[in-house]
């Protein structure tokens, strides 16, 4: 049927009563009719400028910003999508999460705070798309470190980055009751710590907990962009100014790394492993192909260690970590919680698992992450101690 519509009457049903997007319903009807005619929308939405009127076209950006579609802008029209964005804000202010915001704050220039800021011109938002896409491509903290050459080479955007920030930080929308930052703002946070006009002050700020989007928990992850910066490219990359406080930062979070589960645990053992920056997984198989037993630790004093345990003949897993446990009683595993027994009580957990008939392979223990062979050797024997007796 609607194949059989024409151009103009395709995007005028998406801006009809029937789909239009409000925000106190789900607006599922919408969001099933585009997700069936995604292609044909997109299409159309580049040229609507050539088939609606301007207050048409103002409704369909809005509904093109609710679906968070990406279409190509053109300098003719984007003033009208400008409009329309500051319409969506006004519409859907009192139900908008902070992921629905931080790309247009960055691309446009003003979020619901400040709706009637003047905004990027167009020239400046291209540029500004081009960083912001380049930056949503990096999906984990792990990408900014793999790419710190992209980010000190993009110190034209530093300021702005800052500017983004402390608006951002003047609202407790950007950080209240989501849990962790979002993976833009730490990226606009590493292209400050790269600047050396603003990177002292900026931690400063920082250790001052004056930036309530970035509390005590979160120095870990500015701990590990220092820790990079200075293994890449020496403490030249730090202002005189700076190294003091990048000291006190990696001395904070390294109280932490000693304190934490993983540390005492290598420890124990007498592991080669340094203070910072590693890994370590271990797999153990089920006999029979009954399952698996997948455990991670590294150095991390947050993300310590996690257990993945899989009962193939069930087919229901165990999922574990230091700072979460999974709870569905329709998926999880009845057997004794890891973190009651603790880490280097790890091979007294696996006899208990013994005992309610799991049968481990504890012959072709898989461990990476430890690169002597006597290090492998002592996790095995630590591992196969109870089994012993």
């Amino acid at each position: 049927m609607m194949q059989q519509l024409s151009d103009l009457q395709f995007l005028k049903y998406f801006i009809s009563d029937a789909l239009y997007p409000r925000y106190d319903q789900e607006n599922e009807v919408l969001k099933d009719f585009y997700s069936q005619h995604w292609g044909r929308f997109t299409e159309l939405s580049v040229k609507a400028d050539k088939i609606l009127n301007q207050e048409e076209l103002i409704k369909l950006y809005v509904v093109v910003l609710y679906l968070k579609c990406s279409i190509k802008l053109k300098a003719k029209t984007y003033s009208i999508f400008i409009e329309a964005y500051r319409c969506y804000l006004n519409e859907f202010k009192s139900v908008l999460q902070n992921s629905d915001v931080i790309e247009p704050l960055f691309i446009y220039g003003f979020d619901q705070f400040n709706p009637f800021a003047q905004g990027h011109p167009f020239e400046q938002y291209e540029k500004l798309k081009k960083q912001y896409t380049r930056i949503e491509s990096y999906t984990s903290i792990r990408g900014h470190l793999k790419k710190m050459d992209f980010f000190k080479e993009q110190q034209a955007y530093a300021e702005y980055a800052l500017q983004c920030l402390e608006h951002m930080n003047q609202y407790d929308f950007y950080y209240k009751d989501y849990g962790l930052i979002d993976l833009k703002i730490w990226a606009m946070a590493l292209l400050v710590l790269f600047n050396q006009q603003y990177q002292a002050s900026f931690l400063v700020q920082l250790l001052q907990q004056n930036y309530a989007m970035f509390d005590a928990d979160a120095f870990r992850i500015l701990t590990l962009y220092c820790e990079k910066m200075l293994q890449q490219y020496g403490e030249e990359i730090f202002i005189e100014e700076a190294r003091p406080y990048v000291k006190q930062l990696i001395e904070m979070e390294n109280v932490k790394r000693r304190a934490s589960e993983t540390f005492g645990w290598k420890t124990e053992l007498g592991l080669d492993l340094p203070l910072a920056d590693w890994l370590v997984s271990l797999w153990i198989e089920l006999r029979n192909e009954g399952g698996y037993l997948h455990i991670e630790l590294q150095d991390d004093a947050q993300f310590n260690w996690s257990v993945y345990f899989y009962d193939r003949q069930l087919d229901r897993t165990h999922r574990e970590s230091f700072f979460y446990t999974s709870t569905n009683p329709n998926s999880v595993l009845d057997i004794p919680y890891f973190a009651d027994y603790g880490l280097i009580q790890l091979p007294v957990w696996l006899k208990a698992l013994q005992q309610q008939g799991y049968d481990f392979d504890l012959e072709n223990i898989k461990i990476t992450g430890l690169k002597k062979k006597a290090d492998k050797q002592k996790v095995i024997q630590w591992l196969v101690s109870p089994f012993k007796h």
